[in-house]
């Protein structure tokens, strides 16, 4: 049964004692409040050495242009911030980016968003979108982070097996063997298997594993700190008992139905007996992104619906309190205005922190100055707990809007439940009164004291004070790691298949859900529309088995974020064959399709004198060549050729340093694409400049007697919004096809032209 208060852990006199006996061991410095975030300079401090700097000229350039323009925001050691950026705390080991899929394709920078963020000027953030004084990456430097990317090769292979079903069964058969009954029947495991496939090393995982086993201590209703078990060499299983952490049968089971669907039964090798060992594994990333959320937190927890109810839990209003102290803040950091915090203190020792935070707009006696109340405190098992109220006392999902300083919300700094653990990771952080509030050196002793407590409890259940993941604290970086974009590999290991297997079951999904299927397959997709495929594919096979036709599973929504799919109408190409290029996005844009050959020369191949429309609207795929259009895309060097797609938002029909004379040429002629880049950038630089100004509506130049018209004049010196996507030309003599829904795709008429990527 679920608890319907929480049983917090008392502090005893003789638990000070030992907590200040503690404080001197410790070893590293306390968790302090963050001070408001200052502009980082743009040049290093000379002198400065890095030892993540590499001796590679190539990468000790890029490490030099992340240094100074990106790691500001995305790297732990040089925050100028009170959280990092983004998902990216440690932009300066090159080694770790590299690994990332989600930031980095190998040998393909045009289909890595971290390259394609700094070629749009979506980066550097401040300087760029939000127009704070500072330099911009230049030209020669987003060239090096080209040739960084391009000069990588993906042939490394991981150093464990990929997970199956079974393997993950036959492990957990193997464990509950040497178990008595009882204890057998409460083991649970927590998976890192989705991970695995990252190519992590031993190292990686086991950081992973240690984040895993801080998970279920922060989740605990136990009494005590739990020391979960990493099962196996690889660390890809974390075991714990259900009744040590405070949970029942039924807490497991609530989490199951919450958690991602799975293979049906007859899906798993072994049948029913490994499904019944399978069903005691949850994904650990997976858990700790749903931690995030405050129904989930709570449940877990035992934590209090309302703030009454905690106040109660701590038996506050019945004689019981021992001592109460309150202290003013008239400008706190992290809210922006003004707070009431106040230290509880009852007579059996247990602790209660609370946080009131003021509406600064408000009069300081108004009734609804107060718009949220912050709390943290002691679990069951001693280590911290947060919680978030509402002004009447109910629970709240995120931070008011209100009780936020600029530099915390665009920090990201505004969830709550396990949320909180990013900021408060050692408890309690420092703070500095006003005068006359009440209390003596409030952001001394007493939190010190509190959060030793807290640090005792850590050292109990084995977790490590100081471990970091990617720059991250672990359990946030396991969240975190979840919530990444996915590529091929990654999805197959969450659904328990090989790459090779999961391929063709996704070039078999049709309907909505087709083109996130099909970039899937040559791209990358976010968490929600992997979710959804996921979804999809659980329900073919559902529908397969019982001789039905699947429900559809609906289309995520991204709230009209951009997002652009390409992928070819056949999986393999033999040389000189016709490839047709599909393309979807969930957002209206203009698209520009670039076919750049293996001498890297580049062409427009959409949009063309053959097909000059170029506005994709969502739901509505094109096809390039479209049916009846007059020409054909030939194959020259599969492998080695790559379509480059640009969807430009709004009005915007091509991205800088394009234009278009389709009287002149049929098909828009870029010269070498790496050149073409420079001179996109430098198209990029004039518009900003005079973004703003007073001009006419079209402005035109002449051309062998023709006006052609130029590109419009942007409002402000903000990016433009737009999504790339890359897809390269398969190799392979496979002859299927993959049309588009109710178009024929028989080539038309081929047209002769004198570019290898052009009709022929």
């Amino acid at each position: 049964m679920r608890p319907n208060r929480l049983h917090a852990v008392p502090l005893t006199r003789c638990a000070g004692l030992i907590a200040l006996v503690a404080l001197i061991a410790l070893s590293g410095p306390l968790h302090a409040q963050a001070p408001l975030p200052q502009r980082a300079t743009d040049t290093p401090a000379p002198g400065r050495h890095d030892p993540l700097e590499p001796t590679d000229k190539m990468a000790a350039r890029v490490f030099a242009v992340f240094d100074r323009d990106c790691a500001r925001c995305h790297d732990t050691r040089r925050l100028k911030r009170r959280l990092p950026a983004g998902g990216i705390a440690n932009i300066l080991d090159l080694d770790a980016i590299a690994r990332r899929r989600d930031l980095v394709r190998p040998g393909y920078p045009e289909g890595s968003p971290l390259y394609v963020s700094m070629v749009t000027r979506h980066m550097p953030f401040d300087v760029l979108h939000d127009l704070e004084p500072g330099a911009e990456p230049t030209a020669n430097e987003v060239a090096d982070v080209y040739a960084w990317i391009a000069g990588m090769s993906d042939t490394k292979t991981c150093n464990h097996g990929l997970p199956l079903p079974t393997d993950l069964a036959e492990r957990i058969a193997r464990d509950l063997a040497r178990l008595d009954e009882p204890t057998a029947r409460g083991r649970r495991y927590l998976s890192l298997a989705g991970i695995a496939s990252s190519c992590d090393d031993a190292e990686a995982l086991k950081r992973y594993a240690d984040a895993a086993m801080k998970l279920v201590n922060f989740l605990s209703r136990g009494p005590r700190p739990v020391r979960a078990e990493s099962l196996g060499g690889d660390g890809l299983l974390v075991a714990f008992d259900l009744e040590a952490v405070g949970w029942s049968p039924s807490d497991w089971d609530w989490l199951q139905e919450l958690a991602p669907a799975r293979p049906a039964t007859d899906q798993v090798p072994g049948g029913q007996n490994s499904r019944s060992l399978l069903d005691r594994i949850l994904p650990a990333g997976w858990l700790a992104h749903q931690a995030m959320a405050p129904a989930v937190y709570a449940h877990l927890t035992g934590l209090p619906a309302t703030l009454p109810e905690l106040f109660a839990s701590f038996h506050h209003g019945e004689g019981n309190v021992g001592e109460t102290q309150s202290y003013r803040i008239e400008a706190s950091p992290v809210t922006g205005g003004r707070r009431q915090l106040a230290r509880l203190l009852t007579s059996d020792g247990r602790i209660l922190w609370t946080a009131r935070d003021v509406n600064p707009s408000a009069a300081p006696d108004a009734q609804d100055a107060v718009v949220q109340t912050r709390a943290i405190f002691a679990l069951p098992n001693g280590l911290p707990a947060f919680a978030l109220y509402n002004r009447d006392g109910t629970a709240r999902i995120d931070v008011h809007a209100s009780a936020l300083a600029p530099a915390v919300a665009q920090s990201g700094a505004t969830g709550s439940a396990l949320g909180c653990i990013a900021c408060h990771d050692g408890g309690l952080a420092a703070f500095e009164a006003s005068q006359g509030s009440g209390g003596s050196s409030p952001g001394g002793w007493q939190v010190r004291r509190d959060n030793a407590l807290f640090q005792i409890a850590e050292r109990s259940a084995g977790l490590q004070r100081d471990l970091r993941i990617d720059g991250m604290e672990p359990v946030t970086a396991l969240a975190q790691r979840y919530r990444r974009d996915l590529g091929l590999a990654t999805a197959a290991a969450e659904l328990g298949r090989t790459p090779g297997d999961l391929a063709p079951r996704l070039r078999g999904v049709e309907g909505a859900l087709r083109p996130t299927a099909r970039r899937l397959l040559q791209g990358l997709v976010t968490r929600a529309e992997f979710e959804a495929l996921r979804a999809e594919l659980s329900a073919i096979d559902a529908a397969r088995n019982s001789a039905t036709t699947p429900p559809q599973t609906p289309v995520p929504s991204h709230d009209d974020e951009l997002r652009l799919s390409l992928w070819t109408d056949k999986a393999g190409y033999a040389k000189g064959e016709p490839a047709v290029i599909h393309a979807a996005s969930t957002a209206p844009c203009h698209l520009s399709l670039i076919w750049v050959d293996q001498a890297g020369d580049a062409v427009v191949v959409f949009p063309s004198e053959f097909q000059e429309e170029n506005l994709l609207q969502p739901g509505s795929p094109l096809s390039i060549p479209g049916p009846g259009r007059g020409f054909r895309l030939r194959v020259d060097e599969p492998d080695q050729e790559t379509i480059i797609g640009i969807c430009m938002a709004g009005d915007r029909n091509s991205p800088p340093g394009i234009l278009h004379d389709h009287e002149l040429q049929p098909f828009t002629l870029l010269g070498h694409w790496r050149e073409h880049i420079s001179r996109s950038l430098e198209a990029d630089a004039k518009e900003r400049s005079k973004a703003g100004k007073t001009n006419r509506k079209t402005r035109s130049r002449r051309r062998r007697g023709r006006r052609i018209k130029s590109l419009p004049v942007r409002a402000d010196k903000r990016p433009l919004a737009q999504d790339w996507a890359l897809v390269v030309i398969p190799a392979g003599n496979v002859t299927a096809t993959i049309p588009p829904a109710g178009a024929d795709t028989t080539p038309a008429v081929s047209r002769e032209s004198g570019h290898s990527a052009s009709p022929n």
